[in-house]
């Protein structure tokens, strides 16, 4: 468990708050809110191995197709390989950047709760194809059609991912791997004094510490 020390003006004292950060919980957070809100696709192909480094997927599937032959080396095993794969959520790469740094950057972020680079569905895609297609002529039976099976695919992703939760669960559940603790204080005249005796950076107030504090007592 990482700590952090911040320092805070309150009511005309300077508080010493400890942070303590519970990584591991943070990470159980972070693979579910991958495998529960993250944005996931069916894919397959075709090859010699499966490289998994850095994906998160289920329902692998292996099947032997036997050989495949070179001219100028050893044949390797051929295997179709098919998985549903989940693509990482915003939230889930704070909370990396928090595992690995203490990132106040990130922190904030993360406590910010700002849900714009989340995945959200498939409505914007859903209304640029319909407008695509309102503006191709009757007589264009190609791109016409092109633009519904567009469509039809678009469709079909949103269907796949109807089970998708909301992720704003999971900001809320990461909240509370951050705990909170007055350790000191001390009066801002003592303070200054002390700074001004060891030549001191002069105090300003610590916003990312605020913003935990406040958004800790919402939820």
């Amino acid at each position: 468990m990482s700590c952090l020390y911040y320092y805070s003006l309150n009511d005309g004292n300077v508080e010493k708050y400890k942070i303590s950060i519970d990584e591991e919980k943070l990470s159980k957070i972070k693979e579910k809110s991958i495998y529960k809100c993250g944005k996931k696709k069916k894919v397959s192909y075709e090859g010699v191995r499966f490289f998994k480094n850095n994906m998160y997927y289920t329902d692998f599937k292996e099947v032997d197709l036997g050989w495949r032959e070179y001219k100028d080396g050893p044949d390797e095993k051929l295997y179709r390989y098919s998985f549903t794969e989940y693509v990482p959520t915003y939230l889930s790469q704070l909370i990396d950047i928090i595992i690995s740094s203490s990132s106040e950057k990130a922190i904030r972020e993360l406590f910010q709760m700002d849900l714009s680079k989340e995945f959200c569905g498939f409505q914007k895609e859903i209304n640029d194809i319909l407008n695509k297609a309102s503006k191709i002529s009757d007589s264009d039976y190609k791109n016409k059609i092109n633009a519904l099976n567009e469509l039809k695919n678009i469709y079909e992703e949103k269907e796949f991912n109807s089970d998708r939760e909301d992720i704003s669960i999971y900001y809320k559940e990461a909240f509370t791997c951050f705990h909170v603790e007055l350790i000191d204080k001390i009066t801002l005249e003592e303070y200054n004094k002390v700074i001004n005796f060891i030549n001191g950076i002069p105090f300003t107030n610590d916003k990312v510490c605020d913003l935990i504090l406040r958004m800790k007592e919402m939820f």
